[in-house]
């Protein structure tokens, strides 16, 4: 079984106490990700996906936040196996407007959390940002204190 390594971002900003989360769309909605280079980070990863996939820069990787994923496919007759590990990062408000995606997708859009849920249709993606979305409210509080 061949086995595949990928890095991925939520990515989010805040404005006027409203979390904003980035959702990329190919066939679905989803968040930045690619394939591991070798010799590359997690952290290398993700700014480059970052850049390639959504024209950002600047990414603030928020200490602590940290999941994985794991599941298999199907490619070409042959069975995949694939692990993700998904980063949190913020961006400025300013940087969230450069925003240009690649040819690897069709749509994006800077949802609340309410609507990224909706919009997502993969449970475990649903499961993460519920999970991200806790972390970074308590993250933003920690820093008003």
């Amino acid at each position: 079984m061949k086995k595949e390594k990928s890095a991925g971002a939520i990515i989010y900003y805040t404005e006027n106490g409203i979390i904003y989360f980035l959702l990329v769309k190919s066939t679905y909605w989803g968040f930045v990700k690619g394939w591991i280079e070798e010799n590359e980070s997690i952290t290398e990863t993700i700014k480059r996906e970052a850049k390639e996939e959504a024209n950002l820069d600047g990414l603030e990787f928020i200490k602590g936040f940290e999941y994985k994923q794991h599941w298999t496919y199907r490619m070409n007759n042959q069975l995949i196996s694939k692990d993700a590990v998904f980063y949190l990062a913020k961006i400025s408000k300013e940087e969230a407007k450069n925003v240009k995606i690649s040819f690897e997708h069709v749509e994006f859009k800077w949802a609340s959390f309410d609507e990224a849920m909706k919009l997502l249709r993969i449970k475990d993606n649903q499961k993460m940002l519920a999970k991200a979305y806790e972390f970074v409210k308590e993250h933003e509080k920690q820093k008003r204190l």
